[in-house]
């Protein structure tokens, strides 16, 4: 009898928590079936609406609700919606539409699913649809509830929660609010031009709080490479896996398929005169030309002749091997480009700038990134192509990354701490 009083609490408590399960299931189940309806009546979230300062008082409203949570911290309602079951039941709801979102094909949200009844077209843009977005909403509210309860009751002990939760957060509200401030666009420029203007990806034209000029465009190519083709198909040789020689005047001579290949003279920049020959001048169409000499290995036969890729300006040209195969130039791959530019802000002197692939420029929110140029000219393009990104909310993020990694390290530490004075004790 004393054994059935003694294990009674505990029992009372496992049906509580299940209890609790349950409940966060049903109300889970509600909210989604809610967004729903609001999907069907009205279609997918347009995120254009969430921007500053909406998404700012968003903000300001969950904190505000978080702190009315921290005073009535013991109210039923607020120890479920920030309980560990609440959690663990919307992660798995959100958890849910993730996977849905990984085997279903994804499209704009502007752009309707082809043949999908309403009521279905959500699956399809899942990230902007309302049950996502509701069960977001929803996770964001509850996280914050759960770190102003705690706070409520403040224990320095507890700092490592502190910071991975807050840490949590502020990923969460920057990556989901904080998108609807981000704007990308491409803007290109001619040299010696001035642009303030950029394109996005809809054909829209965007005002830039800034303007750039295009001093001069620098890039370096890495030597062709030459290839065996097919002339009737025009494929290179084997299909499934084209061999290639890459061209070396240092190391001139090579061997390409059955064939030993020997370079007599490298043209980087060639043009074809009109008397047949080709020469360097570094001029708009000019491009690398190789005079190449192939001999067989087995039958010794000898293949001399000039290979030259060729481009809207100028004829390529080939050495025939035999009736169906041809020598011929690949497309040069670029080793770097460069965009020497000229920034200029209102109230600000101007200043001078490099962009470079992998290392943008930045300029206050934005971002200048080498994004294209002129690929028939190649080195001697005239125009760049930079995309600008605009991310306000990209240093809320970082900084939430920093504390949630601060969080995790402290934790550890703090459990190894415990670790080893539980050894001492032994």
């Amino acid at each position: 009898m004393a054994e059935k009083v003694h294990n009674y609490p505990m029992a009372q408590k496992k049906e509580e928590k299940k209890g609790d399960y349950a409940h966060s299931a049903w109300t889970i189940t509600v909210i989604a079936g809610a967004g729903v309806v609001l999907h069907f009546f009205f279609g997918p979230l347009n995120f254009t609406l969430l921007r500053a300062p909406v998404n700012l008082l968003l903000g300001a409203a969950m904190v505000l609700g978080a702190v009315i949570c921290a005073i009535f911290r013991e109210s039923h309602f607020v120890r479920r919606f920030s309980g560990v079951p609440f959690a663990v039941v919307l992660l798995a709801g959100l958890l849910i539409l993730c996977l849905l979102m990984g085997l279903i094909p994804q499209t704009p949200a502007a752009m309707p699913a082809d043949g999908a009844p309403p009521i279905l077209s959500g699956l399809h843009h899942i990230t902007s649809s309302c049950p996502f977005v509701l069960l977001y909403v929803t996770l964001l509210s509850a996280l914050a509830a759960t770190l102003a309860r705690r706070l409520s009751a403040f224990r320095i002990r507890d700092y490592a929660f502190y910071l991975n939760h807050a840490g949590l957060w502020l990923i969460l509200f920057g990556a989901g609010f904080g998108a609807a401030d981000f704007t990308r666009c491409s803007i290109q420029i001619t040299e010696g031009a001035s642009e303030s203007t950029g394109l996005t990806r809809d054909g829209r034209e965007l005002p830039l709080p800034f303007s750039v000029r295009l001093n001069n465009f620098e890039m370096e190519e890495y030597p062709p490479k030459l290839y065996i083709a097919d002339l009737a198909t025009g494929n290179y040789l084997p299909e499934k896996k084209p061999a290639s020689f890459q061209i070396n005047p240092q190391e001139p001579a090579g061997r390409l398929l059955d064939w030993n290949l020997r370079i007599e003279t490298y043209i980087p920049d060639a043009v074809l005169d009109t008397a047949g020959f080709f020469k360097q001048v570094a001029m708009p169409g000019a491009g690398p030309a190789a005079e190449i000499c192939a001999i067989h290995r087995k039958s010794g036969e000898e293949r001399c002749g000039w290979v030259f890729r060729g481009n809207a300006m100028q004829q390529g040209r080939a050495v025939p091997l035999d009736g169906e195969r041809w020598l011929v130039m690949g497309r040069s791959e670029p080793r770097r480009y460069l965009s020497e530019v000229e920034i200029t802000e209102p109230g600000r002197p101007s200043r001078l700038a490099g962009i470079e692939v992998n290392r943008p420029l930045r300029i206050g929110s934005w971002r200048l990134y080498q994004y294209g140029y002129d690929t028939r000219a190649g080195r001697m393009s005239r125009y760049t192509v930079l995309e600008a990104v605009y991310d306000p909310w990209v240093y809320v993020v970082y900084t939430g990354i920093a504390m949630l990694a601060l969080g995790c390290i402290l934790l550890f530490r703090s459990g190894n701490n415990k670790k080893q004075k539980r050894d001492d004790l032994e």
